[in-house]
């Protein structure tokens, strides 16, 4: 088969619709045979590159929507049949504002302020989820390190991979900003991102991360909460109302 007969094929393979946020945002979906986050990636560059041109490209929450192969609901799935929703943002977010400014008293995080922190926060779990352990724990600050080596942090992160099996979600679902906390460590403008995740043998997982912002601009993680229920576990517990539940572990849908 010749390499345009291949290219032809693959788009053929695939329903790719894109929908603008703004003039740096798209939502991207792409339905057809996929098999994993990465060849859904994969397949939507082109689409990418026609939307992003040349400015740095990165990818943001995804999600798998499920879509049936049938009328019949509970109806089997196919590669074919399974749809994925991907943020996309096109160019590189950076802090404007300098860092010892952000501690005036009345400051008010920008809307770039709010992008950096989704971009920090995405990057980071795309790097812990995939594997890619030393990336991941490079964005930790020096005293996170210090409490945390790479070969524990690194070893914890990969159990959680290997208990919650495949990752099928991250959204960010609220950031709060905090400016000088009188019971922070040391003085300085903290940011949590909030989060929740579907993942394979999980019922649940959500917590947050921590950032502090750096002289230069960027972010470090100083802290990570993560609060979970398994399907195992959660399969003893069909009576109980699942909300609640989340409500008490600190979740934030």
């Amino acid at each position: 088969m010749s390499i345009l007969a291949l290219i032809l094929a693959a788009q053929a393979a695939h329903q790719v619709e894109s929908e603008p946020v703004d003039e740096h945002r798209f939502r991207l979906s792409i339905t057809g045979r996929i098999d994993s986050v990465e060849s859904a990636q994969a397949a939507l560059m082109p689409t990418v590159r026609q939307l992003c041109g040349a400015r740095p490209v990165s990818f943001g929450t995804f999600r798998f929507a499920e879509t049936q192969t049938g009328d019949r609901p509970g109806a089997a799935m196919s590669s074919a049949g399974i749809k994925v929703e991907q943020e996309l943002v096109c160019g590189t977010v950076r802090q404007t504002v300098d860092a010892a400014a952000l501690r005036a008293p009345g400051w008010q995080p920008s809307e770039a302020d709010q992008q950096a922190v989704l971009a920090a926060t995405y990057a980071y779990f795309a790097a812990r989820d995939r594997g890619r352990y030393p990336e991941a724990w490079s964005m930790l600050s020096e005293s996170m390190k210090q409490i945390s080596p790479i070969a524990e942090w690194q070893r914890n992160a990969a159990d959680f991979n290997a208990a919650a099996g495949t990752v099928r979600a991250r959204r960010v679902t609220e950031i709060t900003w905090y400016n000088n906390p009188p019971d922070a460590p040391r003085p300085g403008v903290y940011v949590a991102a909030d989060y929740s995740g579907e993942f394979e043998r999980l019922e649940f997982v959500c917590g947050y991360v921590m950032w502090q912002v750096q002289p230069d601009g960027s972010l470090r993680l100083t802290r990570e909460e993560q609060n979970l229920l398994d399907k195992t576990t959660a399969a003893n517990l069909a009576s109980i109302d699942r909300q609640p539940l989340r409500a008490q572990m600190g979740c934030k849908d």
